[in-house]
Protein backbone atom coordinates (compact mmCIF):
# COMPACT_ATOMS: atom_id res chain seq x y z
CA UNK A 1 0.00 0.00 0.00
CA UNK A 2 1.26 3.44 -0.82
CA UNK A 3 0.44 6.94 0.34
CA UNK A 4 -1.07 7.98 -3.01
CA UNK A 5 -4.52 6.85 -1.86
CA UNK A 6 -4.44 9.45 0.91
CA UNK A 7 -2.60 12.38 -0.66
CA UNK A 8 -4.43 15.67 -0.45
CA UNK A 9 -3.97 19.14 -1.87
CA UNK A 10 -4.50 20.46 1.66
CA UNK A 11 -1.73 19.98 4.19
CA UNK A 12 -2.70 18.71 7.63
CA UNK A 13 -1.57 20.54 10.76
CA UNK A 14 -2.43 20.03 14.40
CA UNK A 15 -1.65 23.44 15.86
CA UNK A 16 -3.12 22.51 19.24
CA UNK A 17 -1.03 19.42 19.99
CA UNK A 18 1.93 20.06 17.68
CA UNK A 19 2.22 23.82 17.48
CA UNK A 20 5.76 23.65 16.09
CA UNK A 21 4.89 20.95 13.57
CA UNK A 22 5.10 17.19 13.47
CA UNK A 23 8.75 17.22 12.41
CA UNK A 24 9.84 19.20 15.49
CA UNK A 25 7.86 17.26 18.07
CA UNK A 26 10.52 14.61 18.59
CA UNK A 27 7.91 11.87 18.25
CA UNK A 28 7.82 11.23 14.52
CA UNK A 29 10.59 10.57 12.05
CA UNK A 30 10.98 12.97 9.17
CA UNK A 31 9.18 10.52 6.87
CA UNK A 32 6.33 10.05 9.37
CA UNK A 33 5.94 13.83 9.76
CA UNK A 34 5.78 14.16 5.98
CA UNK A 35 3.09 11.45 5.77
CA UNK A 36 1.01 13.18 8.45
CA UNK A 37 1.31 16.53 6.70
CA UNK A 38 0.51 15.24 3.21
CA UNK A 39 -2.09 12.57 4.06
CA UNK A 40 -3.57 13.66 7.38
CA UNK A 41 -6.23 15.93 5.92
CA UNK A 42 -7.70 13.12 3.80
CA UNK A 43 -7.56 10.65 6.66
CA UNK A 44 -9.25 13.10 9.03
CA UNK A 45 -12.01 13.77 6.48
CA UNK A 46 -12.44 10.01 6.02
CA UNK A 47 -12.56 9.49 9.79
CA UNK A 48 -15.19 12.21 10.22
CA UNK A 49 -17.30 10.80 7.40
CA UNK A 50 -16.96 13.91 5.24
CA UNK A 51 -15.68 11.79 2.37
CA UNK A 52 -16.48 8.21 1.44
CA UNK A 53 -13.75 5.61 0.87
CA UNK A 54 -12.76 5.52 -2.79
CA UNK A 55 -10.59 2.38 -2.80
CA UNK A 56 -9.54 -0.66 -0.78
CA UNK A 57 -6.78 1.23 1.08
CA UNK A 58 -9.25 3.80 2.34
CA UNK A 59 -11.75 1.11 3.31
CA UNK A 60 -9.04 -0.68 5.28
CA UNK A 61 -8.09 2.61 6.95
CA UNK A 62 -11.67 2.92 8.21
CA UNK A 63 -11.43 -0.57 9.68
CA UNK A 64 -8.20 0.42 11.40
CA UNK A 65 -9.78 3.62 12.73
CA UNK A 66 -12.67 1.58 14.16
CA UNK A 67 -10.25 -0.94 15.72
CA UNK A 68 -11.60 -3.70 13.49
CA UNK A 69 -8.25 -4.32 11.79
CA UNK A 70 -4.58 -3.91 12.59
CA UNK A 71 -2.61 -1.21 10.78
CA UNK A 72 -0.54 -2.67 7.95
CA UNK A 73 0.50 0.15 5.65
CA UNK A 74 2.95 2.86 6.55
CA UNK A 75 0.16 5.46 6.48
CA UNK A 76 -2.03 3.42 8.85
CA UNK A 77 0.84 2.85 11.27
CA UNK A 78 1.75 6.54 11.33
CA UNK A 79 -1.87 7.64 11.81
CA UNK A 80 -2.34 5.18 14.71
CA UNK A 81 0.88 6.49 16.25
CA UNK A 82 -0.53 10.02 15.97
CA UNK A 83 -3.84 8.96 17.55
CA UNK A 84 -2.08 7.04 20.33
CA UNK A 85 -0.09 10.16 21.17
CA UNK A 86 -3.28 12.25 21.32
CA UNK A 87 -4.99 9.72 23.57
CA UNK A 88 -2.03 9.25 25.92
CA UNK A 89 -2.78 10.60 29.38
CA UNK A 90 -0.74 13.62 30.34
CA UNK A 91 2.10 12.50 32.54
CA UNK A 92 4.14 15.68 32.60
CA UNK A 93 4.38 18.10 35.46
CA UNK A 94 6.23 21.32 35.00
CA UNK A 95 9.26 21.84 37.17
CA UNK A 96 7.41 24.66 38.95
CA UNK A 97 4.58 22.34 40.01
CA UNK A 98 7.12 19.85 41.35
CA UNK A 99 8.85 22.59 43.37
CA UNK A 100 5.50 23.72 44.82
CA UNK A 101 4.64 20.15 45.73
CA UNK A 102 8.02 19.71 47.44
CA UNK A 103 7.56 22.95 49.41
CA UNK A 104 4.09 21.88 50.53
CA UNK A 105 5.31 18.51 51.71
CA UNK A 106 8.20 20.17 53.60
CA UNK A 107 5.85 22.56 55.41
CA UNK A 108 3.39 19.79 56.25
CA UNK A 109 6.10 17.60 57.77
CA UNK A 110 7.10 20.47 60.05
CA UNK A 111 3.64 20.47 61.64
Amino acid sequence: MSIESFLSKCNFYDAINFRHGFDRAGIFTKRQAEILTKCGYSIKQLELGHIKPQNEQQRHMLLVLNNQADPKSEVEIVWKKYLNYLNKPARRLSSELIRIKDRLSDTQSAW
